[in-house]
């Protein structure tokens, strides 16, 4: 499967934003490393919120570096930026940081990245930056999503593994929605409510979504076109499965 074919539209035009929903251990964290390895034409960047593209080395050829909890921002926006100079794929492993760290190293970093411009951005766990009750909340990585596209910052690649929690404004700037395996009720009444499906036709998706396999996916645009995708082992078919 070309990753690159599965972030484009109806129209064959590339999606701008995409956000990738499903439950823990569906295959997210490795369908997202899948598509940004395929990534040729621009530089990317993934916001690893949990660790879990950084515990594997997911992403080929990749720089990683370390923004945990008490992290000094000046110092590590320094250093991504230095490294964005110098790498095609940057990942930032922001595993163990506070509700108000994850919020104020969301807010500088989105405002480097959108005056850098021209890149792929892919952050893990919209939820932690983004969350629905807006307690701590990053007004600028909402902006980035929303307007990131102007400033070349594109495809906007997104994931929640519990979309209730994650602001319903910032999940809708979606063009396309990748949906795995979402087991709690709650979080499957978020997605119907994004994606508008009429009541008889998401009875009988549902279902569909809650027997998907692991790495397995339904892909939709905004016209609501349906195709079914498997993601293929990030490292071949051989690869030990590790992690999600």
């Amino acid at each position: 499967m070309d990753m690159r074919d599965l972030i484009k539209g109806a129209d064959g035009e590339d999606a701008t934003t995409i956000c990738v929903l499903g439950q823990k251990r569906a295959g997210k964290t490795r369908g997202m490393a899948a598509m940004g390895n395929s990534i040729k034409d621009k530089k990317a960047v993934f916001v690893d919120t949990l660790g879990a593209w950084s515990k594997v080395k997911l992403i080929r050829e990749a720089t990683y570096l370390e923004g945990a909890g008490g992290v000094d921002l000046a110092r590590l926006l320094k250093a991504i930026d230095k490294e964005f100079d110098k790498s095609d794929r940057i990942v930032i492993n922001c595993r163990g940081m506070l509700a108000q760290e994850y919020v104020r190293f969301a807010d500088v970093f989105s405002i480097w990245a959108m005056n850098k411009g021209n890149m792929a951005m892919f952050v893990d766990e919209i939820q932690a930056y983004c969350p629905q009750d807006r307690a701590y909340y990053s007004w600028e990585m909402e902006r980035m999503c929303m307007w990131g596209r102007n400033e070349g910052i594109e495809p906007f690649v997104m994931s929640s593994q519990r979309p209730q929690k994650a602001n319903k404004d910032v999940l809708a700037l979606s063009d396309l929605y990748i949906l795995m395996r979402i087991f709690h009720n709650l979080d499957r009444n978020k997605v119907k409510d994004l994606i508008g499906m009429k009541p008889a036709e998401w009875e009988l998706f549902e279902k569909k979504l809650m027997s998907l396999h692991k790495k397995n996916a339904f892909v939709l645009d905004t016209d609501l076109n349906i195709k079914q995708v498997v993601f293929p082992n990030v490292y071949g078919e051989n690869e030990k499965e590790v992690g999600q």
